[in-house]
């Protein structure tokens, strides 16, 4: 078992909330660079750069089981050195080594916060200090001993967004990363269903090379989205006044929607739209919800600097599957075809009385065969 970190009271801090805003079992939109220095034992750096050791490791379910948290840096406040606060289970899935460690991780079950005497919650911590020989050293790609196993184990874990996570973990973080999480602005993927079914899509692979886990969509369909956001506010004071808002960033070329622009309203909504793909995609795309200010509603502003954090989903777009009307008009567009050159074939053979009948049907199956074939290549919407 192993800890992917980052820290949350150092300039990185989005790294720390991006991972909570997907659901389960998708994988994380972008991958975590390491150096060599960041691991505990640094000699994992070693093995995961070899193909063939590092294939063995994420095939081992007992090694290849993680979690995602953050970890906190600022001597000021010392205490918090050694502690991980998990925020959810992490397996790898793709390790790419260009020059330093690139990790590719899925998402998984969501830490769930421990209630405390006081009736207040907040997230489980493990302390490190006899894991790491230096905890002032930059490690954030952690193998755990079998004690620090055993009590991870011990967390509960659920695989919904746990209601009160964003109280607890802000209970759980040092005063520094407190202040870097206070007043952000948080967007969240919650669900999304192709329109007229119940039942929400579920991540599957849709990549096989990079190993990517994502929806797959049809080109032409409609799919409803669930989202919502939050601002994290410190309590009992009034947040700044809001400057950012979220904009769809895909062009229509690639995807309508019934609206490409979010305005939060608020510290807390849910929202909802349609989106539907214009075109097939040879591999994976985002749909990518980006944070812009109010006055320049399309122009896309760094994360950090803005406390707003968007949405990033891969998904597949595959060509659109044939209608049952399509197939309905298909048919009619052959048996009117076939109609028309049995009557036009037997015309000059027969009498006048069977040529005005046969002059009848070659009308009728000729306006049959425009019609089919119009509703054929121009379908109804």
């Amino acid at each position: 078992m192993f800890l992917l970190c980052t820290y949350a009271d150092g300039p990185r801090w989005v790294s720390g909330i991006e991972p909570l805003i997907y659901p389960t079992g998708m994988t994380f939109y972008r991958q975590f660079s390491y150096i060599n220095s960041y691991f505990q034992p640094e000699q994992l750096a070693e093995q995961l750069k070899d193909p063939s050791q590092c294939e063995t490791l994420l095939k081992t379910s007992t090694w290849n089981d993680g979690f995602f948290g953050i970890r906190f840096r600022n001597p000021d406040a010392a205490q918090f050195l050694g502690s991980f606060v998990p925020l959810r289970r992490v397996s790898i899935v793709d390790v790419d080594v260009p020059d330093e460690i690139n990790i590719r991780f899925r998402l998984g079950q969501y830490v769930v916060p421990e209630l405390k005497t006081d009736n207040t919650r907040e997230m489980p911590t493990l302390d490190l200090s006899k894991v790491l020989p230096d905890l002032a050293a930059t490690k954030l790609f952690i193998h755990l001993r079998e004690a620090e196993k055993n009590q991870a184990s011990k967390w509960i874990l659920s695989e919904q967004f746990p209601q009160d996570l964003w109280d607890s973990l802000e209970r759980s973080a040092s005063i520094h990363a407190k202040a870097n999480l206070r007043n952000a602005l948080v967007l969240r993927w919650l669900s999304i269903r192709q329109r007229g079914t119940r039942n929400n899509l579920v991540p599957e692979e849709i990549d096989t090379h990079d190993h990517v886990w994502g929806f797959r969509l049809s080109e032409g369909a409609a799919y409803d989205i669930q989202l919502s956001y939050k601002r994290l506010v410190e309590k009992g004071k009034q947040p700044p006044a809001a400057e950012h808002r979220y904009f769809l960033a895909n062009p229509s070329e690639e995807l309508r929607a019934s609206r490409r622009q979010i305005y939060p309203i608020g510290n807390y909504r849910s929202e909802e739209l349609w989106v539907s793909p214009t075109k097939p995609s040879l591999g994976p795309i985002t749909i990518a919800f980006e944070p812009c200010r109010i006055d320049k509603p399309e122009a896309a502003v760094d994360q950090t600097d803005s406390r707003t954090i968007g949405l990033r989903v891969p998904v597949l777009v595959e060509q659109g599957k044939w209608p049952k009307d399509r197939w309905v008009n298909l048919a009619f567009a052959v048996v009117s075809l076939m109609l028309f050159a049995g009557a036009f074939y037997r015309y000059p053979v027969v009498s006048d009385p069977e040529q005005k009948l046969l002059l009848a049907l070659l009308a009728a199956s000729f306006s049959l065969l425009v019609s089919s074939m119009k509703d054929f290549f121009m379908p109804k919407r």
